[in-house]
């Protein structure tokens, strides 16, 4: 069965560690103008400056071209290297499967489509599959990467590229040509061609005025700016409303397109990355690993890649979305990798309560064992609290040795101790 890491409850843990709040409502821009309202993270979130300029330094030299990170929909951080400034456009690459998908999910909506068509309804013959097989290959099958073709010509969209490898629905395979027609099915549904859609349903609605669809050899692509696509991460993290509009009304295909969309590669929606699941498959490789595809980033993202990392990430927990241009990472990561990075990166630029190495190796040390099982056992005797994730104190001790917690459910929670330094705070997981 499916479930989420508790690593996931680990990122809200830091969160509440931070001093952060999810807040009740997003703020979104205006849809004219380059009006962003922004917060200064050193003073609102206690985040070290120090560590906000390493970061900067640390995506310039990895070859970013812009950086923007939202929080609460506000502007928490951004950057522009290389040459590259707020007007800039650049390309999706991959990353705008994501965006592809959610305009497929407006015209289902508006009954031009539905994902359960064959897409020959669309295309007309279109593989050079038996015809049983093609007609078995519905419009779903492209956006869960699960079309059966080969995807050794995996940019080729003319049918002799296309044949049939296995049965629809029964081979997980990262292939950029079915892919790359669903820019067809999706014209041939609306009868406009994809930049006249996505204006008219999409863009002009969140004020996505840099974003346009361009043709290029390889397919059908994206270019932006950071601010526009931190604008349609925004609108993810809404669940597909933009401040009093509910852009993407179906709600049933929005959940369908960002948790698993088949049994072969539990880590992909549709053409959205999925964090969180016990196991993940990656482009180009068809073995599947243990583990959540992004073990240092929220396990709640729901995340576009594409080629050279370019990178979309979303935290519904973490209250969060984050964008990274540019071009191939100097220190050698992989799209995926650079996308957990680039998480770590911002989970580390708060200024912890306990500001020093000293002090958290006395804390880490006074609380024992960590994780826990039953009882938490100080090496010397110690006040303090144990809060949830809520933020709710659960337990208050004074002067004791030990503290019992057989009563808790397993999961993360936060310990808080009094001393001569002050307060000081740690994370502790119960088994």
């Amino acid at each position: 069965m499916l479930h989420r890491s508790l690593l996931s409850i680990l990122c809200v843990s830091i969160v509440l560690l931070l001093g952060l709040k999810l807040e009740a409502q997003l703020y979104f821009p205006p849809t004219d103008g380059d009006t962003w309202e922004t917060v200064d993270p050193v003073s609102e979130y206690n985040w070290c400056q120090d560590s906000i300029d390493a970061f900067h330094e640390w995506l310039e030299r990895n070859n970013s071209q812009s950086f923007v990170l939202l929080k609460g929909g506000k502007i928490v951080m951004e950057g522009y290297y290389n040459g590259h400034d707020t007007t800039d456009r650049w390309i999706w690459y991959s990353a705008g499967k994501s965006l592809r998908a959610f305009l497929v999910g407006l015209a289902q909506q508006e009954g031009l489509l539905d994902i359960e068509d064959k897409v020959s309804d669309y295309l007309g013959r279109w593989t050079s599959a038996p015809i049983n097989q093609e007609d078995k290959i519905l419009v779903r099958h492209q956006l869960s990467m699960s079309t059966g073709l080969n995807e050794f010509f995996w940019l080729c969209t003319d049918p002799t590229c296309l044949f049939f490898q296995q049965p629809a629905g029964v081979r997980w395979a990262y292939h950029q040509g079915p892919y790359n027609l669903t820019k067809d099915v999706l014209e041939a549904a609306s009868e406009e061609d994809i930049n006249s859609f996505s204006s008219s349903r999409l863009f002009d609605k969140i004020g996505m005025s840099r974003t346009d669809w361009r043709v290029q050899e390889e397919g059908t692509f994206a270019f932006s700016s950071a601010r526009d696509m931190a604008r349609f991460g925004l609108l993810m993290q809404a669940d597909g409303s933009w401040d009093q509009e509910q852009i993407m009304q179906d709600t049933a295909y929005l959940k369908d397109m960002t948790t698993p969309s088949q049994d072969l590669n539990e880590s992909y929606g549709y053409l959205w990355w999925l964090n969180g699941y016990d196991s993940y498959m990656v482009p180009l490789d068809r073995t599947v690993y243990d583990g959540s595809l992004m073990p240092d980033a929220p396990q709640d993202a729901i995340t576009a890649i594409g080629f050279q990392g370019q990178v979309l990430s979303i935290s519904q927990e973490m209250d969060m979305v984050l964008v990274r241009q540019g071009s191939n990472a100097t220190d050698n990561l992989a799209d995926n990798n650079l996308a957990g990075a680039l998480w770590q990166k911002v989970i580390d630029l708060d200024c912890f309560t306990m500001s020093t190495i000293e002090d958290q190796n006395i804390l880490a040390k006074a609380i024992n064992p960590n994780p826990v099982d039953n009882q938490i056992n100080f090496t010397e005797p110690s006040s303090g609290r144990i809060y949830g994730l809520s933020g709710s104190v659960l337990a208050q001790f004074q002067d004791v040795s030990t503290v019992t917690v057989d009563q808790l459910p397993s999961g993360i929670y936060i310990i808080e101790l009094q001393d001569n330094k002050g307060i000081l705070r740690h994370k502790f997981l119960k088994l």
